[in-house]
């Protein structure tokens, strides 16, 4: 019986043991960033966004996966917030939400000015 009481004991302290291993964060947690810009090409696994104005805009690529998530609709030319993070080289896109939407087709970005008189 004292044989039985151990072994019990023992099963416990290693169910535990398990448990508590598995709940640790991983070892290598990403670091979180985020990026504004509006969209210049998108597809099934990229999305590409122009940050920045005039001769310092630069394109930025992310990789979109199945975890990647989105709210609003993305079109060409609308206003977004990407939350990413890297890996191994790489922006991996694990948000994206719409601030502006596109423009209509065939209207211009820039809003008319004052007519002169």
């Amino acid at each position: 019986m004292l044989a039985r009481s151990k072994w019990l004991a023992a099963a416990a302290a290693l169910c535990i043991a398990l448990t508590a291993h598995g709940a640790q964060k991983p070892a290598q947690a990403f670091k979180k960033h985020q990026a504004t810009g509006i969209v210049v090409s998108l597809s099934d696994t990229s999305l590409t966004i122009a940050r920045g104005r005039g001769e310092k805009k630069t394109n930025w690529l992310f990789t979109r996966t199945e975890r990647t998530r989105w709210q609003g609709i993305i079109k060409r030319g609308a206003k977004v917030v990407v939350y990413y993070h890297e890996e191994k080289g790489k922006r991996i896109a694990d948000r994206i939400k719409v601030t502006e939407p596109a423009p209509p087709a065939g209207s211009t970005t820039k809003p008319p000015g004052k007519a002169k008189s």
